[in-house]
């Protein structure tokens, strides 16, 4: 339904260019067609209009967002985000724009920049940004940092919302499996280990990140425990 009526949007946006009269007309109209085209995920096309709406001369925030939300769709990180911080800076209303500050701090961690990460993410988070996708970034981002008794606090906040939703936490059982390992903390991260390896099943086998990570973190409990029994406990899934 909204698909047809952006395309309909698009179809009345052309017809009204035919018949435009000056520059911010034009300008108005190939914005909102590159808009139309980019929520219906044809970001090329998108990216097209946009480019004539800044030979036009229209270069604010809102433009360079809409790059940045171009490039990221079509997995060029780097062109993503450096729109995006070119949109954070012109204009303070996006300095505390949740979604924005977000992404960024999100393609910061794609890119191993954690600190830059956690300072985009840890902002939002102030803001009043608090669903279960920030909880769990920003754990993810305070593990790389070694941060690890508050990556628990947010890693056991996103499972708490996960569980809400009535979906399994995999993924927050591993990241807090790998904090507690950490923390020496032996019975949690077995505990979590577990729980995260009996949602995935097979999976957690087949997959070679996680069948990395899980290595990994049991090679920190062991260190722990100074014994062979936990790794005899989950011996199929290192094989």
């Amino acid at each position: 339904m909204l698909i047809q009526k952006y395309k309909e949007a698009i179809e009345k946006y052309k017809h009204a260019l035919e018949l435009k009269e000056e520059v911010s007309d034009e300008i108005y109209l190939n914005s909102q067609i590159g808009w139309c085209y980019r929520n219906l995920e044809e970001c090329d096309k998108a990216l097209k209009y946009y480019l004539k709406v800044r030979e036009l001369g229209r270069d604010d925030s809102w433009l360079d967002v809409e790059y940045g939300l171009c490039y990221k769709e079509l997995n060029n990180y780097e062109k993503a985000l450096e729109y995006y911080l070119k949109g954070y800076e012109k204009e303070d209303r996006f300095k505390e724009d949740t979604y924005l500050l977000s992404d960024i701090g999100w393609l910061y961690d794609r890119f191993g920049k954690y600190e830059d990460g956690e300072k985009f993410l840890s902002k939002a988070y102030e803001l009043g940004e608090r669903n279960r996708w920030i909880h769990m970034e920003l754990g993810e981002c305070l593990t790389r940092l070694g941060r690890y008794e508050e990556a628990v606090e947010k890693l056991l906040k996103s499972r708490e919302l996960y569980i809400e939703e009535g979906k399994l936490p995999y993924s927050e059982d591993l990241e807090l499996a790998f904090c507690y390992a950490a923390l020496k903390d032996k019975e949690k991260a077995e505990e979590h280990m577990k729980l995260s390896l009996d949602a995935l099943g097979t999976y957690a086998e087949s997959e070679k990140y996680l069948k990395k990570r899980f290595t990994e973190i049991r090679e920190m409990i062991n260190s722990i425990s100074n014994s062979p029994q936990f790794f005899s406990k989950f011996k199929k899934f290192f094989s």
